[in-house]
């Protein structure tokens, strides 16, 4: 009984202990369980007071630097962003600048082209300017060049690159094929003069052509010449090349489209065939004495012209025209002060003043005054016009001996000389291409001019180099020296 009671009594205290240490040990993990929520709790309050330290210490750092981050990173981007601007556009500034070196070369012979009328030649010139300014118009007017004109100190001399290109871009599109069309339209190679009559056709199909090509020219000449001198050298340089370009080229196609203008009534040609006689004065000048126009009156010889065919009177010299006791026309105080009452009275006087219009009148009153015969126009021609004509028509035989020649005979021979030099230039053209280039040459040189009595054609030839007007604009004031002997 006892053995059987021990036993179970001793299995029996077994497994209670046995059960007392589970417990004990769950509740020690129970116990070690709950006390990690407690300390997270407890640590809580710790963990925002560090933030909160961080915060007053700290953050205002952090986020500076992260804005410091973002600035550099921003500079850095715009810094790229310029840098491959500045890239862009140098490399576009240099192909314009190319370009329009290109374009001014190819039209450098445009003028000798014209006068020539060869069609075909020209057609490649104004091709190929018109091909390199189109490339460079295309570099100014992208966005890129706006952007980059309004960049500070650089920004005015953008401007002007495209202020000039946008001025070559028009003249290459509106005026070179108008002047490619006169060209069509006047065949120099059909045009004669011989026996004294003049056969030329296609002026008056060119007028209309040849006043747009003016016009467009004229405007894009004064926009050129209204850009501020650039800063940057090279570009200052460029820009003047294609300045005095463009200044080249509108006085020779004002000058020409002048011409154009009148001369079918001036020859009674085409519409005017059936026109009224034109008479006109010729004022051939010699170097005896300096004046403004080309040198002292030597002789003076009227011209008919009708339909074309040019008849020449006898030359008179300038001792057959009678002194006036009174000036032919009013003068005025500045005149008389400057030229005295001569310039009205005395025929060798006439052209003391540097404003030729003002010689016309007065030689046209003169003849009239002796003559009784009112003249359509006048006519100043020097030695060196006669010079340039001669060596295209030949030279024209004279008596030698006016050494010997009293004055009298002397007047009379230079007078003699000047007819057959004149009658010969209007008899014998030679090579009409050569003929007309030299006579381009002596009115671009001033040694020929011409006044019209009719106003409409005066204000036609007015402001060309064969008016010999003289320039008195007070916006744009001219120093000239003008020497008289």
């Amino acid at each position: 009984m006892n053995g059987a009671s021990d036993q179970p009594e001793e299995f029996g205290v077994q497994p209670e202990q046995g059960r007392q240490e589970e417990p004990q040990s769950n509740a020690d993990s129970t116990s070690d369980a709950t006390a990690s929520p407690e300390d997270s709790t407890s640590s809580a309050p710790h963990s925002r007071r560090v933030r909160r330290r961080m915060s007053a210490e700290h953050i205002r750092q952090i986020k500076r630097k992260r804005r410091r981050r973002k600035i550099l990173i921003g500079v850095l981007v715009i810094v790229a962003a310029l840098a491959v601007f500045a890239g862009a556009f140098v490399w576009s500034a240099l192909h314009v600048k190319n370009e329009l070196q290109q374009a001014v070369s190819s039209a450098q012979g445009l003028q000798q082209t014209i006068s020539e009328a060869d069609t075909s030649k020209l057609e490649k010139q104004t091709t190929a300017f018109s091909d390199h300014v189109s490339k460079a118009y295309k570099q100014t007017s992208s966005p890129l060049w706006q952007v980059a004109s309004v960049v500070p100190y650089v920004g005015n001399d953008i401007s002007a690159v495209r202020t000039t290109v946008a001025a070559m871009e028009n003249i290459s599109s509106q005026a070179l094929p108008q002047l490619v069309k006169v060209v069509e339209n006047v065949d120099l190679n059909s045009i004669h003069v011989e026996n004294g009559t003049i056969e030329i056709s296609g002026l008056e199909a060119s007028q209309q052509p040849l006043q747009i090509a003016d016009d467009t020219i004229d405007k894009a000449t004064r926009e050129v010449k209204t850009v501020k001198t650039p800063h940057i050298a090279q570009i200052a340089d460029a820009l003047k090349t294609a300045e005095t370009y463009c200044e080249k080229l509108d006085s020779m196609v004002h000058s020409l489209n002048s011409i154009v203008q009148v001369l079918p009534s001036m020859l009674g040609t085409e519409s005017h065939a059936n026109d009224a006689p034109r008479n006109y004065l010729i004022l051939a000048q010699t170097n005896a004495e300096a004046r403004p126009s080309g040198g002292l009156t030597g002789s003076l010889g009227l011209v008919t012209v009708q339909d074309g065919h040019v008849s020449l009177q006898p030359f008179v010299s300038d001792s057959e025209i009678q002194n006036a006791d009174e000036p032919v026309v009013d003068l005025t105080a500045e005149e008389r002060l400057l030229f005295t009452d001569k310039l009205g009275k005395d025929i060798r006087d006439v052209n003391f003043t540097p404003d030729f219009p003002r010689t016309g009148e007065i030689m046209s009153a003169m003849w009239n005054r002796q003559y009784g015969v009112a003249v359509d126009g006048v006519i100043a021609i020097d030695p060196l016009f006669l010079q340039n004509m001669l060596a295209v028509t030949g030279g024209v035989a004279m008596p030698d001996g006016y050494a010997r020649m009293t004055p009298q005979e002397t007047d009379e021979y230079f007078a003699v000389a000047a007819q057959a030099a004149f009658d010969h230039i209007t008899q014998n053209a030679g090579d009409f291409k050569s003929y007309v280039k030299a006579l381009a040459t002596s009115a671009e040189q001033g040694h020929v001019m011409v006044w019209s009595a009719h106003e409409d054609e005066q204000n036609l030839i007015a402001d060309s180099a064969i008016s010999g007007k003289l320039i008195t604009e007070g916006a744009k004031p001219q120093v000239g020296v003008y020497i008289s002997d």
